[in-house]
């Protein structure tokens, strides 16, 4: 009897061990190159949405909060601008672990330059954790390129104050707020032009009212009747967080952003100072239109800042305000990491 049985070769299609070592190389180049492009933000065709964590962040920090509460305001910055904010050397590693948490995002929308922003997750985070006004903040949105060295700046502005780096001349600054300033600024007194935006819509729906026909004096009365009921000044703008708009008749107008001191008001003497960042040559008209909104303003502010990059910025400037009748106005110089004058463009921030 035959015993017919199929004949196997083991050989047939196997590998040597040098073909093979060779193969399992490239898989692992080609596993390291994808995870150094998933690290980056990029999403890769045909991987999984949540690649394995490599990171593995256990617990969101303080300082994390702060990183988030800091893009809730600017709305995206820089690596370098977080690693300062922080005063580290890099914030890299730490942004990645966020990316895993699904806080953060990268996005490579300007050319060469990585941002960093908050999803809707991060932005959900920071205003329960951090006690981030419910106006404040965007985030999923792209970066808008036209903006992004204006939005940059205004970011490393901030990113100084909170670490208490003295651009501002606090000390002169005091004595014409006439409270006493804190070194180091906290984010929650930080408000951004988003913010003003935002409650200047929230009263225009509660009247339902054009902006034209939003005036100050209706808000001067609404201003009224809350102290009546013992509001107190010092709660004043919170409660009405649209007087931080300033206006000239039709004309309104919102600063980059604002340092509120108003829990040290006392009084109807304004003490809160408006920061403009100002990076080109706006023309006269539309200068001399903000300074006589600020001239006309008696309640908000008690000084505006125009952070400037020139000197020929700076005089311009200074000369709308003069025609404006506009006197409590000063300047600071935009720097960069190394503290010193910013000379290049602000998108390299």
């Amino acid at each position: 009897m035959t015993n017919e049985h199929s004949t196997i070769d083991f050989f047939e299609e196997e590998e040597t061990p040098t073909e093979a070592w060779k193969s399992g190389a490239e898989d692992r180049k080609r596993i390291a190159e994808q995870r150094k492009r998933v690290r980056a933000g990029e999403q890769i065709p045909g991987l999984k949405k949540h690649p394995r964590p490599i990171y593995r962040r256990a617990e969101i920090t303080e300082i994390d909060l702060t990183l988030m509460g800091y893009l809730a305001l600017v709305r995206f910055a820089s690596a370098a601008q977080i690693a300062a904010l922080l005063n580290v050397k890099s914030a890299r590693k730490r942004l990645l672990g966020l990316q895993e948490f699904g806080y953060v995002k990268a996005t490579k929308e300007v050319p060469g330059k990585t941002l960093w922003m908050l999803t809707g997750k991060g932005l959900k985070e920071a205003k329960a954790s951090f006690d981030i006004h419910d106006l404040e903040g965007t985030s999923s949105r792209e970066p808008n390129l036209v903006n992004v060295a204006h939005t940059l700046a205004i970011g490393q502005v901030v990113q100084q104050l909170v670490r208490g780096i003295d651009t501002f001349t606090w000390g002169k600054l005091a004595k014409i707020t006439g409270s006493e300033i804190p070194d180091e600024i906290a984010l929650t007194q930080i408000h951004s032009e988003t913010f003003i935006e935002r409650a200047l819509q929230q009263a225009l729906n509660a009247h339902q009212a054009t902006e034209q026909e939003i005036s100050l004096r209706r808000y001067l009365s609404a201003a009224k009747s809350a102290l009546e009921s013992g509001l107190g000044w010092s709660r004043l703008f919170e409660e009405f967080p649209a007087l931080w708009i300033v206006r000239n008749g039709k004309r309104t107008h919102r600063p980059d952003f604002v340092i509120d001191f108003e829990k040290g008001r006392r009084s109807s003497k304004p003490v809160s100072i408006a920061v403009e960042v100002e990076l080109s040559h706006k023309s006269k008209e539309e200068l001399a239109g903000v300074f006589r909104a600020y001239a006309a303003d008696k309640i908000a502010y008690s000084a505006v800042v125009y952070v400037v990059q020139s000197e020929a910025i700076m005089n311009r400037v200074a000369e709308a305000a003069e025609r404006a009748g506009f006197t409590n106005l000063h300047f600071a110089g935009l720097r960069g990491h190394d503290l010193e004058r910013l000379d290049g463009r602000a998108w390299k921030l």
